[in-house]
């Protein structure tokens, strides 16, 4: 089932008309792709209070499908989740989008500790990019032993891994 309106999510996107996606939100309202898709649309068009809302509603979908072996290595901070796995990119993105609009609407600390779950699911390859994030909440949360911390650790990396 997930895979068949996955399939149909793919040719929505693909006719490049926002109003097919819209519609395939309605008949699968919890569809992730489909809940981050709408919801890009609705932050170029300046809507990002709705746009807000469908990344709170993917974050609820996410919960409900994690089991409590995967929430409890999760929040040990022993959860690895590759990004290469393209079921995996959803989990990753909508953290990330819900990390920048709670960062938006000023609860930097939620954007930080956000930022640090995201950071921590793959340490070693962070494809979003989420430590150039990670720093700029440590500041606005007044958190400057992290970033010291962080710059510490980036400037005891090998030449090829330096940012």
């Amino acid at each position: 089932d997930y895979v068949k309106v996955q399939e149909q999510f793919y040719a929505c996107v693909a006719t490049h008309d926002p109003q097919n996606v819209a519609d395939l939100m309605h008949l699968h309202p919890y569809h992730i792709d489909t809940l981050l898709q709408i919801s890009e649309y609705q932050a170029q068009m300046g809507e990002h209070a709705a746009a807000a809302d469908l990344v709170e509603r993917a974050v609820y979908a996410l919960e409900l499908g994690m089991n409590q072996t995967f929430l409890a290595a999760l929040q040990a901070g022993l959860a690895r989740v590759s990004y290469a796995f393209q079921g995996n990119k959803a989990l990753y993105h909508v953290l990330f989008r819900h990390m920048q609009f709670v960062g938006r609407r000023g609860c930097n600390r939620t954007a930080l500790e956000l930022s640090r779950l995201v950071l921590s699911i793959s340490p070693e390859e962070d494809p979003l990019g989420v430590l150039c994030c990670l720093d700029y909440y440590a500041m606005r949360c007044r958190q400057f032993s992290l970033v010291t911390r962080l710059a510490n650790f980036l400037t005891n990396l090998p030449s090829g891994h330096a940012l």
